[in-house]
């Protein structure tokens, strides 16, 4: 039999399950007016084979009696024949209904193959979308730090030329006739300054390349430690080694260190002569 058990509980159907349903439930309702037009059939016929029976044991002295038989096996004929139509009916409805079982299993084994291959397909897009997210935040970082050098070294540029500025105001102000090899002296003087101002320039760029590594690095390293658990655990067992390793080498060092502190402080005092030494154990 077809219960309501077999159709798929989903929580968006299509206009095509809709009507397979539809079409299911119908077929289940005609099922049923058939086996109870069935049974009602079988009690008509058992009851006229009853009354066929009891007339026979009487004597067919009456012709209404004989007219009445004649149309009572009549109608058991027809009941036969409804019988049989209705066999015939739910013989069919049973295999519609067969058919139908069959693809709606073929529906719900399609319905989970998809859903399961969106959902891979969603956690495919979420990864892509969380590493276009580590790769953009990567370059939020390198811009912002590369923003912070820019505005630093304009910094200085700015202060520079203010102080050569007021340099050069005093100059002027102070300005005296003087030989011109005082002059040259001076402008000898003032050379070195854009060579240093050089120096600084290229250390700041050379550190800001460090940064930049190092916060790539960074971002890689968290990027990669997010994307494998495993990963993340040998990192934490290293850490754990690292201290507890630096912790042993630090005791050892101290109790090195004391016993040479020790040590020293006995040869100031001079403890570790050999002849007061023999003459503390006499």
């Amino acid at each position: 039999m077809f219960s309501s058990r077999d159709l798929p509980m989903k929580g968006h159907l299509r206009p095509q399950n809709l009507n397979r349903k539809l079409h299911c439930l119908s077929a289940n309702l005609l099922l049923l007016l058939n086996q109870v037009e069935c049974a009602t059939l079988n009690q008509e016929l058992q009851d006229m084979e009853a009354r066929v029976r009891r007339g026979q044991k009487k004597a067919p002295e009456e012709l209404n009696q004989s007219i009445q038989m004649q149309a009572w096996q009549e109608e058991v004929e027809r009941a036969r024949q409804g019988q049989r139509e209705a066999e015939n009916k739910l013989s069919s409805v049973e295999a519609e209904l067969q058919k139908l079982r069959v693809e709606m299993a073929a529906m719900k084994r399609d319905a989970e193959h998809y859903s399961r291959q969106e959902h891979m397909e969603l956690e495919k897009r979420y990864r892509e979308l969380t590493d276009l997210l580590y790769y953009k935040q990567t370059q939020l970082e390198t811009m912002a730090s590369d923003k912070a050098a820019a505005e630093f070294q304009l910094e200085k540029e700015l202060k520079r030329i203010q102080e050569v500025q007021v340099e050069a105001e005093r100059g002027r102000v102070a300005r005296r006739p003087s030989p011109s090899w005082e002059e040259d002296s001076e402008m000898k003087a003032l050379e070195p300054l854009p060579v240093y101002h050089r120096h600084l320039v290229g250390a700041s760029v050379q550190l800001q390349k460090a940064a930049k590594i190092l916060d790539s690095g960074a971002a890689r390293a968290t990027r990669f430690l997010w994307r494998y658990p495993t990963a993340r655990l040998i990192f934490l067992f290293y850490l754990v080694f690292v201290h507890f390793f630096m912790m042993y080498l630090l005791h050892r060092l101290q109790a090195q260190a004391d016993d040479l502190s020790a040590r020293e402080v006995a040869e100031s005092m001079g403890l570790t002569d050999p002849n007061l030494q023999l003459h503390a154990r006499r």
